[in-house]
Parts: structure tokens; C-alpha cells; sequence
């Protein structure tokens, strides 16, 4: 029917690595591109999204991937010689997901190092209610672990001490409706809401700059 119908045309994607010997850290970039998504009775066109990571140090990254490989390996391993067996075959998985999330987890942190950079760049589409576009990019200042993030829930401005940060995103208002949240303050220190209205654009903008941020154009104040 109608409903189910499921294109994809002009797909592109590329893909690019690059090892710095004397820095030992890689980076990747992967772009992906298509003419349209055709989805039910919605379609998406001049579909674009570039994603990278710089600075990533590649020693800490090769552990990463031999743990993730070796715990992946024994979990299957244990998985097929339980395959008669269902009620042992659950237990194996719940115990050993649990096991390898920790495990994960713990070596994942070790990657977010000083310099490590996330970038999504040139993000496009065309939707039915107007054009989409996006950029984002994060850059961490210090060497960082998951529960050093923990208090910037309470204590936003303690971001800045960790990150570099710099965004600019634009959507249709159709696309997201009535949401007078996105408009206002929504911090006593923001001059403007997370984003602006122009016409019936909705357009956001942020950049740390030495230490401080700024929202569409203007300092957010914490105090």
C-alpha cells in the first residue's frame, strides 16, 4: 500500500581515516548523501550529513576495540553452546550484557581525552515543511570520565570548564509546531530563548568564547 512504501534513491556514502603517527591519534570523517527518502506518504529530499572525530588517541582506542571484540567473541561463544538449553541461554545473556556493559563503559571513558573533537557538519534535508540545517561541533578541553559530567546537570556553567562548544541550527516553525519553550529563557541567565523566529524560521546559534557562551549572539549570564 500507500503506507508501506519505502524508497531510498541516490544513496552516497564516503568514508575517510587518517592516523598521525607522531601524535598517535586518528580521525575519521564519514559523509552520507542521498537524492530522497521516500517513507509511507512523506518524503525527504537532498538528504546530507558529514560526521567526525579528530584527536582521538589511537592506542586507547586500539584497547577499546580488543576488549569489545574479545567480550563480543565470549559472549557468542557462550550463546552457541547454549543454544539446547533456553532458560541458560537467557541467564548467559542477561549476565554477560551486564558484564560487558561495565566493562565498556569503563573503557569508553578512558577515550575522552583533552582535544577529542565530535563535528557533525553540513546536516540537509529537505522536508515537507521547509528546509533542515545543522551544524555541531564539541571539543573537550580536558581529559574527562562519565561521573565528571554528573554535577553539570545542577551546575550548568561548570560546561564551559569542559567543553568548547559551537552550533547553528535552522528549521521550519511547522516543523516543531507551537513550542513557546524553545522561544523563552529557559535559564535566568539567557537574554534569549534557545532559539530566535524569523519569519517563519527557527534559527539557533552558540559558541564558547574564551569561557563564556554565547546564545544567539548574546552572553548567557550565570550569575
Amino acid at each position: 500500500s500507500e503506507f508501506d512504501r519505502f524508497e531510498l534513491s541516490g544513496l552516497k556514502v564516503d568514508s575517510v581515516i587518517d592516523y598521525d603517527k607522531d601524535r598517535n591519534t586518528l580521525s575519521a570523517t564519514a559523509e552520507y548523501g542521498a537524492d530522497s527518502l521516500v517513507a509511507g506518504t512523506e518524503k525527504i529530499g537532498r538528504i546530507f550529513a558529514r560526521f567526525q572525530v579528530k584527536e582521538l588517541d589511537a592506542g586507547r582506542y586500539e584497547q577499546f576495540m580488543r576488549l569489545y571484540m574479545e567480550t563480543t567473541r565470549e559472549l557468542l561463544a557462550q550463546i552457541a553452546a547454549a543454544k539446547d538449553d533456553p532458560q541458560k541461554m537467557r541467564e548467559i545473556v542477561d549476565r554477560q550484557i551486564a558484564g560487558m556493559g561495565f566493562q565498556l563503559v569503563a573503557a569508553g571513558e578512558k577515550l575522552l581525552t583533552e582535544g577529542l573533537e565530535l563535528q557533525l557538519s553540513g546536516l540537509h534535508l529537505q522536508l515537507p515543511a521547509g528546509e533542515l540545517n545543522g551544524d555541531v561541533l564539541i571539543r573537550l578541553k580536558k581529559d574527562m570520565t562519565f561521573a565528571q559530567f554528573i554535577p553539570v546537570a545542577n551546575q550548568p556553567e561548570l560546561a564551559l570548564e569542559i567543553f568548547e562548544l559551537k552550533t547553528a541550527i535552522s528549521l521550519p516553525e511547522r516543523l516543531v509546531g507551537e513550542v513557546p519553550a524553545l522561544l523563552l529563557p529557559i535559564h535566568p541567565g539567557m537574554q534569549t530563548g534557545l532559539f530566535l523566529k524569523d519569519d517563519d524560521i527557527l534559527r539557533h546559534t552558540a559558541e564558547t568564547i574564551e569561557g563564556k557562551l554565547f546564545l544567539n549572539g548574546r552572553e548567557v549570564l550565570w550569575q
